[in-house]
């Protein structure tokens, strides 16, 4: 038995927020953006419910670029 709920994505540093099972996040890299390293973060938790796996959310990511200047 499976059981489907809805699915809220919530981003960090400027990457979008979504809703549902399977969903496109887009990252708008700013100019402050630029650097060796440049994180950003997924928060995924599932709406219409109380309990969640990690207290308030139910999984997380964080990825990490280099984010080079614009070629000019």
């Amino acid at each position: 038995m499976q059981h489907h709920r809805a699915l809220a994505w919530d981003g960090s540093n400027g990457l979008d927020r979504a809703v549902g099972d399977e969903v496109t996040l887009t990252w708008k890299v700013q100019r402050d953006d630029t650097r060796e390293t440049c994180a950003t973060g997924v928060v995924m938790r599932t709406l219409d419910t109380e309990f969640h796996r990690l207290g308030t959310t139910d999984q997380h990511a964080m990825f990490e670029y280099e984010v080079l200047p614009p070629a000019e």
